[in-house]
């Protein structure tokens, strides 16, 4: 493994856990100012969600729809040797009685040092649709 991939897998694990943490500063030092967070469906929180200020907003949609309960459980890595990397994670949350179990992927891009896009694929999107609605 090279060193910029290593330092790239190191740059989304560190993403995973200010996710978890709910650190705004840390997502701050890792994205891009102009970022996009794309998802597919139809749900409130689908759609392309471009620039910080709006992909930080849906984080915190994530945790408010859920009363704070979202998961989010990094699975594995893998990288095309360049500037992505695929992550596979496991997602949990609670909602109005109902509970979202489910692994979803995301391909992740970065450019000089710092995440520019973030592609997201359920592995059953009807669930994760239903849920979210």
């Amino acid at each position: 493994m090279t060193d910029s991939v290593r330092h790239n897998i190191e740059l989304v694990n560190a993403a995973y856990t200010a996710f978890g943490a709910g650190d705004v500063e840390a997502f701050r030092s890792l994205y891009a100012d102009d970022v996009v967070h794309t998802l597919p469906g139809t749900s409130r929180v689908s759609g392309a969600h471009r620039g910080l200020p709006a992909v930080l907003d849906f984080y915190g949609r994530l945790a408010e729809l859920s009363a704070g309960t979202v998961t989010v459980e990094p699975e594995t890595f893998f990288s095309d040797g360049d500037d992505r990397i695929l992550a596979i994670h496991h997602t949990t949350a609670t909602r109005d009685g109902r509970q979202l179990d489910i692994r979803e992927g995301i391909v992740i891009t970065i450019s000089n040092g710092k995440i520019t896009a973030l592609d997201g694929f359920q592995a059953d999107l009807d669930e994760y649709e239903a849920f979210w609605r």
